[in-house]
């Protein structure tokens, strides 16, 4: 993680670790950690993966590698404010949209499982969202239905599976950003 912020440093001039409040088990807002991969010129968007207008060279190949989730595991895992595996960590903007888009019903059910675990970095929704266009009803919708089916089925064969399975993402599927 140590080179890799020193190459941020160096390559991006821009400082090497980003943090955001998201929010994790019962609601609680934590301070989340990533690589910095976007340029100066941040706007509110959600992000576009590793094809992102935003990102940086180097970032692009961060995003394209995972790389850019080290803190996670090495701060925020370690911390436990975060888990290896379960509902990715959403900002409160994410969480008022899934209000805003779901019926009352799918997003007391969606949220009770969402905030009854710690949340992961990576998890069902996290390994297979990539086919869906970003904050779209389908993708809501796969999210709310992988959260609530991990929470349901949680045991740690299906987390060996996530992890492996989003550690080789990057050289499955060179398009999984649009």
């Amino acid at each position: 993680m140590g080179t890799l912020m020193v190459l941020i440093l160096v390559f991006d001039q821009t400082k090497p670790l980003f943090t955001q409040w998201r929010v994790g088990k019962n609601g609680v807002p934590f301070r989340f950690y990533k690589l910095t991969t976007l340029g100066k010129h941040r706007s509110v968007e959600p992000s576009q993966g590793s094809s992102d207008a935003r990102a940086t060279r180097l970032g692009r190949v961060l995003r394209w590698l995972i790389l850019d989730e080290v803190p996670q595991i090495a701060i925020n895992v370690l911390i436990g404010n975060m888990s290896l595996v379960g509902p990715r960590p959403l900002l409160q903007a994410d969480i008022d949209l899934m209000a805003a888009r779901l019926s009352p019903e799918d997003f007391a059910a969606w949220y009770a499982a969402y905030s009854s675990v710690t949340p992961g970095w990576t998890g069902r929704f996290g390994v297979s969202s990539r086919k869906y266009k970003i904050q779209s009803r389908a993708y809501l919708e796969a999210r709310k239905h992988c959260d609530i089916a991990y929470v349901r089925e949680a045991n740690w064969r299906i987390d060996v599976r996530t992890i492996l399975v989003h550690a080789i993402l990057p050289f499955l599927d060179v398009n999984r950003s649009n």
